[in-house]
């Protein structure tokens, strides 16, 4: 699948005044010299592969605009008599628990309105669901992570190894206070997914 990350937050230490700066409201800035959510996903099956690694977007007002693309691919299991098969993808912050980093789910399901349509594979179902999970090192410290649930129904009877292509499918989420040691950040994330070529294997 090729996924973009539409990453949205808030960073104090980047704000500015545009009277001060020529009417200056916003810049580009390469991600490599910023802080930037670490959100990934959790059940990939390869490294990510970037395919186009862009600028943020920094606002006066200290709002940050992060939109990367990258080749994916996830772990899912197939239910190889069935016509309807399920994939739950899962993003969450690789470095940061709960505390530090609180996701949200901003939709119960994924914005499919600019979905491209296949002649193979229709997408049924894209749920979206926050996690909490406690590990039994850190009783008192939560990991939040966010699933989205997706159900696709091939179309047509027969029952061959094809596709998915169900594209651009977005799915917002969004993050709580993020406690850094050099800023105090607001993070709001909105992932706007094109799964493309998700391969079901069907019994030879």
């Amino acid at each position: 699948m090729t996924l973009w990350h539409n990453v949205q937050w808030h960073d104090d230490f980047l704000r500015w005044d545009p009277e001060e700066y020529g009417g200056v409201t916003d810049i580009r800035i390469h991600p490599n010299t910023l802080w930037k959510p670490d959100v990934v996903m959790y059940n990939a099956a390869y490294p990510d592969d970037v395919i186009h690694y862009t600028d943020i977007v920094a606002q006066s007002d200290g709002f940050m605009l992060w939109v990367p693309s990258y080749r994916q691919r996830s772990t899912c299991s197939t239910q190889l008599d069935s016509d309807t098969q399920n994939c739950t993808i899962k993003f969450g912050s690789w470095t940061f628990d709960g505390v530090s980093v609180d996701l949200n789910t901003a939709a119960p399901a994924a914005d499919v309105s600019s979905m491209t349509l296949s002649h193979e594979w229709e997408l049924i179902a894209a749920d979206a669901k926050r996690k909490v999970v406690m590990y039994p090192c850190c009783p008192d410290t939560p990991y939040i992570y966010v699933e989205y649930h997706l159900q696709l129904r091939k179309i047509g009877k027969t029952q061959q190894a094809d596709s998915a292509k169900a594209e651009c499918v977005k799915a917002p989420v969004q993050g709580g206070v993020v406690n850094k040691p050099h800023a105090l950040t607001l993070i709001s994330f909105l992932f706007l997914a094109m799964f493309a070529h998700q391969t079901f294997l069907a019994a030879s």
